[in-house]
């Protein structure tokens, strides 16, 4: 670890619109076109401050060919799920992180872009305040995950929607040596909409080799009327486990960090800190009702779940059933939508995800 005192001979960097390159000395060097709020003041005055995201394309945010690490993430601007993150490292076919901007950083259900009345920042306006991640008023968007590269660093944007957006980003890194014993950042969105009766949720499968899982991210969508939904299970298959998993959880709110349903006061309480979360919930119809939705996140910072061979995690969507008296009796196997983010380090990048699942499909329900 490096602490911030540590004077180091690293060479610090960042790629905006204002620098694509992240050239030394580059910056701030872009002529504002016409009609632009710096027209009339020139190069150096906030020229190009966003890009424009094209229809059906991908944009390339930064394309780092040196041995380094990312030290931080910045994005604004009009960004919704049709918008996906694409990180690849080290000249690999695949990517190694794959995932809708949004959900990416711990912020679900924005929902669809209005194509004729732009309604980009349709949905919730929430904040994430947790040690590697961040949004901040007006959906500024942070992620603070070291992210190491031994000789290229590859960042894309693509838009799947038929509609242009502005998008406004920063990406800061250091041009330095990585140690030897440093994996590579992936995340994966997994989705199960709804989650098969009597089947569970997966949220990471397929990973082969030696890492550290690092977090979770969870939206959950009730589709099953009234009562509670969180007593499923998070299980860590590890290193050849088959049937049974070496690490457990003893329910969703548990793993997350909560208790007792989140319950205080006949009402779920909502809460955001450096390692875990609630930060938003949806109650169309009351405290139990159907339609809800829930935002979640927990960073295995200070307890990683470790693997040398392969790792598999799923989750059960679980909830009560009630007796005629009205009291909780028995477990019932529920049908939600479970949305998931996986986030690990892997000793080597590049391994072909899933397929994700389109655009189309994932906003339908929004």
């Amino acid at each position: 670890m490096t602490w911030i005192y540590q004077i180091k001979q690293y060479k610090s960097r960042s790629i905006c619109p204002e620098n694509s390159t992240g050239e030394k000395g580059h910056a701030a060097m872009s002529v504002p076109e016409a009609g632009s709020p710096a027209e009339k003041l020139g190069e150096g005055w906030k020229a190009r401050p966003y890009i424009w995201a094209a229809p059906r394309d991908t944009a390339v945010l930064a394309d780092i060919q040196t041995e380094g690490m990312i030290t931080g993430i910045w994005m604004a601007g009009e960004i919704d799920q049709g918008l996906v993150l694409k990180i690849y490292w080290d000249d690999s076919e695949y990517p190694s992180v794959e995932c809708p901007v949004p959900e990416f950083f711990l912020y679900g259900f924005i929902g669809p872009q209005n194509s004729k009345e732009g309604y980009w920042n349709r949905g919730p306006k929430y904040h994430v305040d947790s040690l590697l991640m961040a949004v901040n008023p007006n959906r500024g968007f942070n992620c603070y995950i070291p992210m190491p590269f031994r000789k290229h660093a590859r960042i894309l944007l693509e838009n799947r929607t038929t509609n242009k957006k502005a998008v406004y980003y920063q990406i800061n890194y250091e041009e330095r040596p990585v140690e030897q014993d440093a994996g590579y950042f992936h995340a994966q969105m997994r989705v199960s909409m709804p989650v098969k009766y009597r089947e569970t949720h997966t949220v990471l499968d397929g990973v082969k080799g030696s890492g550290m899982y690092i977090g979770t991210a969870l939206y959950v969508g009730l589709n099953r009327a009234a009562r509670w939904w969180g007593e499923g299970e998070v299980k860590f298959y590890l290193d050849g486990d088959r049937e049974y998993p070496t690490i457990c959880s003893t329910g969703l709110e548990d793993y997350f960090g909560g208790a007792y349903n989140w319950d205080t006061e006949s009402e779920y309480t909502t809460y955001s800190n450096l390692y875990t979360g609630l930060p938003h919930v949806e109650r169309p119809d009351g405290l139990y009702q159907i339609q809800q939705r829930f935002s979640l996140y927990r960073w295995h910072v200070c307890d990683p779940v470790r693997f040398q061979k392969d790792i598999r995690v799923t989750m059960q969507d679980l909830g009560w059933i009630k007796d005629d008296d009205g009291n909780a009796s028995r477990f019932l196997q529920r049908e939600d939508d479970f949305i998931s983010v996986a986030y690990w380090y892997l000793d080597h990048p590049g391994d072909k995800f899933p397929k994700l699942i389109s655009h189309e499909d994932l906003t339908e329900r929004f």
